[in-house]
């Protein structure tokens, strides 16, 4: 707004278009040339589209709006539907176990969870002792197949011993 004349920014603009209050070409003022009323039309054919354009981007600034909060309402409907079928899974999984006439109730489930793990301890360590006993008949395997060796080795060096004995009694 023109502080000094009281005038918005847009009635500035119109009125130094116009030239109201200022002298016409031919200095005298308030006498308008013929081309000022098609200006005068032209100018008021602007300021309509103006007033079109204006009302056009407010327009969209409330559709932008609307579509901000639609958009967040969507977020929260995915979000509530995200939980829903969570909540739906969870009592699908719960109706499965109450109609399984097998089931006993969670106290027999500790049991047999309990008794699982039992047998799994056992399955293992069972396990355990034999790989234990496997690398033991392997080492005395290994110890036995050692202690062999070395006999024939001294078995062999008795004989390379005793065929010298005799080679050295044949010479003589």
């Amino acid at each position: 707004m023109n502080a000094a004349a009281g005038r918005t920014y847009n009635e500035d603009l119109d009125a130094s278009l116009l030239g109201n209050g200022h002298p016409s070409r031919d200095g005298r003022p308030g006498s308008e040339a013929p081309e000022l009323g098609a200006a005068d039309a032209e100018l008021e054919e602007l300021r309509r589209v103006r007033r079109a354009l204006g009302k056009m981007n407010q327009g969209m600034e409330n559709v932008q709006r609307q579509m901000k909060y639609f958009n967040s309402s969507v977020g929260q409907a995915t979000q509530l539907l995200d939980i829903w079928v969570r909540v739906l899974s969870q009592a699908t999984h719960n109706q499965a176990f109450l109609l399984n006439e097998e089931w006993q109730g969670g106290s027999m489930d500790t049991v047999r969870l309990n008794d699982l793990v039992q047998r799994d301890t056992r399955r293992q360590q069972e396990e355990e002792r034999q790989a234990r006993e496997i690398e033991l008949r392997r080492e005395r395997e290994r110890e036995l197949a050692e202690a062999r060796e070395r006999d024939r080795q001294r078995a062999e060096l008795a004989t390379a011993a005793a065929e010298r004995v005799v080679h050295s009694i044949c010479r003589r």
